[in-house]
Order: structure tokens, then sequence, then C-alpha cells
């Protein structure tokens, strides 16, 4: 993917957002409450905007798709690293099942025919160039054999994929913990409209914490990438002038 692609990419996240967040401006906002208990005091708070019941029921279907839309989102990303991962280990596998055989070339039993007459009386001449000959063959063979050698894998390479692996589980397992709080309180929202204003002040404050958990997702992915992927790292010492 080349930078123009990348661009686009992240224009269409943005514009998504921006599409799904808009109905929020019109469904929420600064509203006065009262605290009785407190005496004649009167506050302001960001909160539901009250409304008619079709502008309720209009809420009612925005909150249902943004559930639809995470749900989707966790699954989608969770099926997709399973793929990558299961790609992975497949072509790993496969790199461990090439088996290097020593090649035996053709021109071999000649040489070993040339050899034989070596020891034959014959002249100096026809002597030394078949010793040269098998000895250019023995190089070549030589040669051949490391080359192959080296397309073999590292023995790294198995560890590699389980790390990469285990990145992705990881990823899905925080992304899936981080939105069933939020997912919860969007099903009981909806069936209880009242339910936030019967809540004290500290259960109130750790029944939000929890509705926002979702945040935890983006801010943990950026350090389980930096974690189990080097070149991850790298990129990010780049970015930061850190050697």
């Amino acid at each position: 993917m080349d930078l123009f692609w990348k661009r686009f990419s992240v224009g269409i996240c943005i514009l998504t957002s921006a599409l799904l967040y808009i109905p929020v401006l019109f469904y929420y906002g600064v509203i006065e409450i009262h605290n009785p208990k407190l005496g004649n005091i009167t506050g302001y708070q960001c909160n539901r905007l009250p409304g008619t019941p079709a502008q309720l029921k209009g809420l009612s279907i925005f909150q249902g798709v943004g559930f639809f839309i995470t749900i989707s989102n966790v699954v989608v990303i969770s099926v997709l690293y399973i793929i990558i991962t299961v790609s992975i280990v497949k072509q790993v596998r496969k790199m461990k099942n090439i088996h290097v055989k020593p090649a035996e070339p053709s021109g071999m039993s000649s040489d070993a025919t040339a050899m034989s007459d070596v020891s034959k009386p014959q002249k100096s001449t026809v002597s030394q160039e078949s010793s040269e000959a098998l000895e250019t063959t023995v190089n070549s063979v030589s040669q051949l054999e490391s080359r192959k050698q080296k397309k073999m894998p590292k023995p790294d390479a198995k560890r590699n994929a389980f790390r990469v692996s285990f990145m992705f589980m990881t990823i899905s397992f925080v992304g899936f913990l981080a939105y069933l709080p939020s997912w919860s309180f969007i099903v009981i929202e909806t069936n209880n409209p009242t339910f936030w204003k019967k809540l004290s002040t500290t259960a109130f404050h750790v029944c939000l914490t929890l509705r926002r958990m979702y945040m935890f997702n983006h801010f943990a992915n950026p350090f389980i990438y930096g974690v189990f992927d080097v070149a991850f790292r790298k990129e990010i010492g780049k970015l930061f002038c850190v050697k």
C-alpha cells in the first residue's frame, strides 16, 4: 500500500466516524438539573436531551445501531486476525517441512571416471585437466549446498510466528473485554432510561468509567504492538527521534 492509499484509508475512517457520531449532537447536550437533597440548587449537566416520543425512539435506534457496529467491529477484527494467524502458521510449517537433500550432479560420474583414469599412466596434461575439472565440480557442489542452507528458515521462524499469533489473540481479547461493559450499559440504558438518575454519586462514577472502558482498547493497542512487534518499536523510535 503506497502513501496515497494510506491517506485515502485514513480519510475514509475519519469521514465514517464523523457520520456515525453526528446524531450525538442532536440527542445529547447541556441540560438543567435540580438536586432537591441539597436545597434549591440548580446545575447543568451533559446528558440526554428531552424530546418527543419520536425523538426518543430515534435515540433508541441510534443506540441499537451503535451497539451492532461495535460488536461487528470486534468480531470482524477477531476473525481477520485468526485468518492471518492461520496463514502464518501454515507458511511456517511449509518452510519447516523443506528438507535439503544433497544434490548429485550428473557430471560427477564422468568426473569420477576421469579420476579413475588419472590413476592410469597417461600424459601429465590430461591428468592435470581432470584434477582441475574435479576440483571445480566439488567447489560448485559446495557453493550450491551453502546457498540452499541460507535459504532454509531460521530457527527463530517458529518463535516469531508464535509471537505474532499471541499478539493478535491479545488484541482481540483486550478489545472484547474493553467493549463488554459498554455493550452491557447500552442494553441497560435502552431498557431503563432512568438508570443513571437512580445511582449514588460513587456508583455513578464507577458505572460511567465502565461505560467508557472501550477507550482503553484504543489506548492499549499501541503498547501491545510495541511489546510483540520489533519493527513497530523501531518505527516509533524513528518517529520520536530515539536511537
